[in-house]
């Protein structure tokens, strides 16, 4: 018999979304000759041993820091999606600078200097001209729209 393929195992964080992993991958699973390819969640706690024990080829994830043993390439950046109460004055606009936001909590997964994702964007927000006022989530795991129902704002 011929010797089945091996699947090619992508391990996210939590941070980036299956949606999210798939269009990373579109462009390897519209090649004829692409693997098999299984997508699961993974917290950053468990990405080295996963990588070293080879239960997974590769990690998605947004910026959290790497051992000196591990590589990690930018693969690519997206537009800061917001979402906002139906109410909020800039709600309903099409797009809006990151200064735009600066009178505006700005909900967090993880508190700065615990995730480099909040970093990066408490340093995109000093570059915008503003000090950011943070509230950090107080429910992990869940889609990134979902963040803020828990804000008064």
């Amino acid at each position: 018999g011929a010797e089945k393929p091996r699947v090619f195992v992508v391990g996210r964080s939590p941070a980036v979304t299956a949606d999210e992993a798939y269009e990373i991958l579109e462009p390897l699973v519209d090649r004829p000759s692409s693997p098999s390819i299984t997508v699961r969640e993974l917290f950053p706690s468990a990405m080295l041993d996963e990588l070293e024990g080879g239960t997974v080829d590769v990690v998605l994830r947004r910026g959290v820091s790497l051992p000196d043993r591990l590589a990690g390439a930018t693969l690519t950046y997206h537009r800061m999606r917001v979402a906002l109460h139906r109410d909020h004055p800039l709600a309903g606009r099409d797009s809006l600078a990151l200064a735009d936001l600066a009178a505006s909590p700005i909900v967090v997964w993880a508190p700065p200097h615990t995730s480099f994702y909040t970093d990066f964007l408490v340093a995109q927000c000093r570059r915008a001209g503003f000090e950011p006022d943070l509230l950090v989530n107080r429910v992990q795991g869940t889609p990134p729209a979902t963040a803020v129902l828990t804000s008064p704002h």
